[in-house]
């Protein structure tokens, strides 16, 4: 009884201090996002914009995908250049949180459009019902990971 009693003891602390980490994810509204969202989704990485990926003269915008969580259970998702030659990525769409490592999002408009030859134009206007992710902590920020 006492040695349970111990593990107890030790193994709160460690799960306490992880669901703080988990906790800061629902702080922070704006992420950089790899790769783009679309329709066939399963897998981001989000870390948090640095200083030096941000926009001369423009506070809170960055080069790079971006995501922004809304207050509204909304989001958006969009991609900037210092050049305008690229592969445009835009995306809308709603998210609800199902718990605190569980999130559900819905696509509800994507593009994509650019210059270069690769990049086919696409604009899909379609409802997508991407699924429930599993949030988790990486060295570099968070991983949201399609659920099956």
């Amino acid at each position: 009884m006492m040695k349970k009693r111990l593990f107890l003891l030790l193994i709160i602390p460690i799960l306490s201090f992880a669901q703080n980490k988990i906790n800061h994810f629902w702080n922070q509204s704006l992420w950089i996002i790899e790769p783009a969202i679309n329709k066939h989704s399963k897998e981001f990485h989000l870390s948090i914009p640095q200083k030096d990926q941000e926009i001369p003269n423009s506070p809170n915008i960055y080069y790079g995908q971006s995501l922004t969580f809304n207050h509204d259970g909304t989001f958006i998702s969009t991609y900037r250049a210092d050049c305008g030659y690229d592969c445009f990525h835009y995306a809308e769409g709603t998210f609800k949180k199902i718990d605190k490592t569980h999130i559900h999002l819905q696509l509800d408009f994507y593009s994509q459009r650019g210059p270069i030859k690769v990049c086919k134009t696409i604009e899909d206007k379609n409802h997508h019902d991407l699924g429930i992710f599993t949030l988790m902590q990486t060295p570099n920020g968070y991983a949201l990971i399609k659920t099956e």
